[in-house]
Order: C-alpha cells, then structure tokens, then sequence
C-alpha cells in the first residue's frame, strides 16, 4: 500500500506544481486489492502500477501520455515474440 500512496504523492505533487490546489486533490490507494489485471507476468504487472484520478469540476488542461506500459525503471514494455 506504501508504494501506491508515494506513486500517487507524485502525481499530487506534480498536478500542484501545474496549478491545481491542493484542496481538489485526495489520495485513496487500493494498493492490490482492485488490481487492474490479475496476472502475473511483466505486462500484466505493469498494467498494475498506476495512478487513476478523476476530474470531478472545474477547468483543467491536462494532457495525458498514451497508456504505454513500462517496467520499475520507467522503459516501455514490448510484446514477446
């Protein structure tokens, strides 16, 4: 759960250096118990490590990156062959 809640003070941390107040920010881990996929391998790992946030109101620019998985050390993943 620690490892869910420093991810996500990332993200916090970034979003209030872009602006938005610290009052429209909340923190809520899961940590494993609402993974996004149940398996085990590299990818489905990857898929686990994430920050979800939602934009409840106001106006906000924000761009997001494509969704590409990557690994502990920030490098995409790519399909096995």
């Amino acid at each position: 759960m620690s490892l869910g809640e420093r991810r996500a003070q990332k993200v916090v941390d970034y979003l209030k250096r872009q602006g938005v107040e610290s009052v429209r920010l909340n923190i809520v881990s899961h940590g494993e118990e609402e993974p996004r996929n149940t398996g085990q391998d590299e990818f489905a790992l990857a898929a686990n490590r994430r920050v979800e946030f939602r934009l409840l109101r106001g106006n906000v620019r924000l761009v997001l990156e494509d969704g590409t998985l990557v690994d502990d050390g920030g490098h995409p993943l790519t399909a096995r062959r």
